[in-house]
């Protein structure tokens, strides 16, 4: 997955939740019948119809869309729907950035450069970046659009700004309110003003107030799942919000959630970013495969991996079909071959008291 962040400036979000992407507006008129989500469910034996084989969806007269597979190299877009039809299409490869794993050659790197191990590299410190900027940069390097160059991006508490970045485990602080340095993930107390720009994954509780302050977040009331886009989702103050649909095997539609439900996730990812994991300085959350090498075992990489990829993604891999892991955020299963709803692979006491160690 090929990730670019722009640091945009802008007050700190007060929402307990990440806001809506225009994905959910296209869902909402295009996969729901009277407010009812669609049900995506696998075709039997992955053949929709055995009259046209590069039909990869179809939408039924009970709003049950069936999917099948596609041949190699080819995807379903669950968003292209035309006459209740989706076809197959060519799956377009993005080139993987330094950090990343390649699958049989430094070929599918954008930067063509790989090591030993198996991971994509990129230019080092000191060298151009004057063709295609910050992707042609190693991990933890940045390109500064001045000189062309490949720099060392900043550790916590030194200088950064729009192209001054922070290495992939940071987030640039306008802290003091006269320059911006960069700060741990969830490093903030509750009560701590917030400087304009700040990320409230800035926050420990990963929530910020109307009044730009870290403040404890709001739990969901019930269950994440509701039976119709637009049920009421209740919290323990604030505002309601509503359910939206996303791709559930069952039709139900889904409420957000914050790192107060996650908190589990939460505190595992916390713990896994101050252990200073190396990535792109463009992937969020250091989430690529390099950072296996700052974990103990498999298992633990593969429980951090998918609470990522939950606080990223929860609204659309909720209750997903197996078979529709190959289409809708296909890297958030990198790792789990089960049902989403079994949650994450188990880890031991003592990694649990390992990662609480690191945290406090």
């Amino acid at each position: 997955v090929f990730f670019f962040f722009l640091m945009i400036r802008r007050p700190p979000r007060s929402t307990p939740l990440y806001s809506s992407a225009a994905s959910d507006v296209y869902k909402r008129q295009f996969f729901t019948t009277a407010k009812l989500c669609r049900k995506f469910v696998c075709a039997p034996d992955g053949e929709v119809d055995p009259e046209e084989p590069m039909i990869c969806a179809k939408r039924d007269k009970n709003n049950v869309v069936i999917v099948g597979d596609c041949p190699e190299g080819m995807t379903c877009d669950m968003n292209d729907m035309q006459n209740h039809t989706i076809y197959c299409h060519k799956k377009i490869e993005h080139k993987k950035l330094p950090g990343q794993k390649f699958a049989n050659s430094p070929a599918e790197c954008f930067s063509g450069k790989g090591d030993s191990e198996g991971f994509c590299r990129g230019n080092p410190a000191g060298s151009s970046c004057a063709k295609d900027g910050v992707a042609e940069c190693d991990v933890d390097l940045y390109c500064h659009p001045a000189v062309n160059i490949c720099l060392e991006a900043s550790n916590t508490g030194e200088y950064c700004n729009d192209y001054t970045k922070c290495k992939s485990n940071l987030l640039c602080s306008w802290e003091d309110g006269t320059r911006y340095r960069c700060r741990s993930y969830g490093v903030y107390p509750n009560g701590k003003l917030l400087g304009l720009g700040d990320e409230k994954e800035i926050c420990q509780s990963d929530y910020v107030s109307e009044n730009s302050r870290c403040e404890e977040a709001p739990q969901l009331l019930g269950s994440n799942v509701r039976d119709n886009e637009g049920d009421k989702c209740e919290y323990t103050r604030g505002y309601p919000e509503y359910s939206s649909c996303g791709y559930h095997e069952k039709g139900k539609a889904v409420c957000r959630r914050g790192a107060k439900d996650l908190e589990k996730e939460w505190k595992m990812i916390i713990a896994y970013l101050n252990r200073k994991p190396k990535c792109h300085v463009s992937i969020p959350m250091a989430q690529c495969e390099m950072g296996r090498k700052v974990v103990k075992d498999q298992k633990e990489w593969e429980a951090i991996w998918f609470a990522i990829s939950k606080f990223h993604w929860e609204q659309h891999i909720e209750g997903l079909a197996p078979c529709m892991r190959k289409y809708v955020h296909p890297e958030a299963f990198k790792y789990i071959n089960k049902d989403y709803s079994s949650s994450l692979v188990p880890i031991s006491m003592l990694t649990l008291i390992s990662l609480a160690i690191v945290i406090f």
